[in-house]
């Protein structure tokens, strides 16, 4: 309800209001875990597979970093240390994919905007990401799996998969092919979460055997004394005041 008055109060209309703990949502996670856990690699292998996994996680940007990404032993966004995980978890095979989401990048199938992100991506695409996690074992909220109910879903696959939960991919095939097979998809949000939106969600998407976004715009940071505006680090203006 604060965000809905915020809306209103900014003369902002939406046409639905979407949350993430809904049913709905939560059957469109399960639709894209299952897809993704029955598909296969270009090279034939498992998209999903199990293993262990040890790293220093951010809980203030909900994913792992490497010692180099750390500033004084400290998340640089955050100001936080991050927390040294290990645990048990369900792993997608994004390295599989990498070739096929550079050429689509190059080509411009799938365009990045600015040109700086762009060969950001390619940059990253280089440096051997590695695969990532689908699910954690030791969080105590979010979707389970469909397959492992002892799992909770990543918090990134959760969210990404917002975008198409939202207009009917488990539900209501007519709009999710008005709204995404047919239509031009263009998604808007900030540079940090670069790596998530440009490699991650069009990896997921392609072994689910769904259409990628057309493009990807990254803009940069509203700015506070230097650091960018954020909750976590109490830089923030309430909308309602705005």
């Amino acid at each position: 309800e604060y965000f809905k008055t915020a809306w209103k109060n900014l003369s902002i209309e939406y046409d639905g209001f979407i949350r993430t703990t809904s049913e709905r949502h939560k059957k469109a996670v399960w639709k894209i875990l299952n897809a993704m856990r029955s598909a296969k690699t270009p090279d034939g292998q498992d998209v999903v597979y199990t293993g262990f996994y040890e790293g220093l996680y951010c809980t203030g940007c909900e994913k792992f970093l490497t010692e180099k990404d750390l500033v004084n032993g400290l998340c640089p966004d955050h100001n936080r240390k991050p927390e040294l995980v290990k645990e048990k978890n369900y792993f997608f095979r994004l390295s599989s994919f990498l070739p096929a989401i550079k050429k689509k990048i190059e080509s411009k199938e799938l365009l990045i905007l600015p040109e700086e992100r762009r060969r950001e991506v390619l940059g990253l695409i280089e440096q051997d990401i590695g695969d990532f996690s689908l699910s954690r074992e030791k969080v105590k909220w979010g979707i389970p799996l469909s397959f492992d109910k002892t799992q909770l879903a990543y918090v990134w696959v959760d969210a990404l998969t917002n975008y198409i939960s939202a207009i009917g991919y488990a539900d209501d095939d007519k709009a999710f092919s008005k709204w995404w097979k047919n239509g031009e998809v263009v998604h808007l949000m900030a540079k940090e979460i670069l790596k998530f939106h440009c490699l991650y969600w069009p990896a997921m998407l392609m072994a689910a055997g769904v259409k990628i976004p057309d493009k990807i715009f990254l803009h940069g940071f509203f700015t506070v004394d230097g650091e960018k505006m954020s909750k976590s680090l109490g830089k923030k203006i309430d909308p309602n005041d705005l």
